[in-house]
């Protein structure tokens, strides 16, 4: 866990991953309980998965814009991709663990660091060397 809070110091991205992810993994995990486990197949999984990174997504956009204050304009679309990556990823694993559903969290907030940090890669400004 260490590794992970490290991570988190540095990376928003990896952070808003978590948070979509912990978020998806505790209702989806709810969900496994509540229901004993159901069987669900992949295209009712897929739709669980983007039924819960909208809200997901929704959530973190109030947090980045209205309470951190950052511009709605320069962060939807990555708000929005960290958030159904990592909600298709959280429900298909905690689904293939779902004689564990109290673990889905876990793995949510796990997935979400991932996949936050891999997809910050892609959004940081490339830094170009000015000729003197």
């Amino acid at each position: 866990m260490g590794g992970l809070i490290t991570i988190w110091h540095r990376n928003l991205c990896a952070v808003t991953g978590a948070i979509a992810g912990a978020f998806v993994g505790t209702v989806f995990g709810l969900l496994l309980v509540e229901a004993a486990a159901p069987a669900l197949t992949t295209a009712e999984l897929l739709q669980i998965a983007l039924i819960l990174a909208l809200v997901a997504w929704l959530c973190l956009l109030v947090l980045l814009a209205s309470w951190l204050h950052y511009q709605l304009s320069a962060i939807w679309l990555p708000a929005l991709v960290n958030a159904v990556i990592t909600a298709i990823l959280t429900v298909l694993l905690a689904y293939a663990l779902k004689h564990f559903p109290y673990l889905a969290p876990i793995v949510g907030a796990i997935v979400g660091t991932l996949v936050g940090a891999v997809l910050c890669r892609f959004c940081e400004p490339q830094t170009k060397a000015v000729a003197k």
